[in-house]
C-alpha cells in the first residue's frame, strides 16, 4: 500500500553552464520529492506520485519511475 504521495511532474530543459542543453527532462518537485521519500524510507517504502500529465510526457520520461515501481 502507497502510504507516501508526492505531487506535479514537470518537464525541463536544463541549460549547463558550458552552454549544453538537456531537453526534455523528467523534473518538477514531485519526481525529486519522491526520490528522496523513497530513499529515507529505504528498502520496502512505497512512494507514489500524483500528477496530470500531457501529450508532451512520453514513456521515455516515465521510464525511471517505471522502473523505480
Amino acid at each position: 500500500m502507497i502510504r507516501y504521495v508526492a505531487f506535479g511532474v514537470v518537464i525541463d530543459d536544463i541549460i549547463l553552464a558550458d552552454g549544453t542543453t538537456m531537453r526534455d527532462r523528467l523534473g518538477g518537485g514531485g519526481p525529486q520529492t519522491a526520490w528522496g521519500m523513497a530513499a529515507a524510507l529505504g528498502e520496502g517504502g512505497e512512494v507514489g506520485i500524483a500528477a496530470a500529465v500531457g501529450a508532451d510526457c512520453t514513456d521515455a520520461l516515465l521510464a525511471p519511475l517505471l522502473r523505480a515501481g
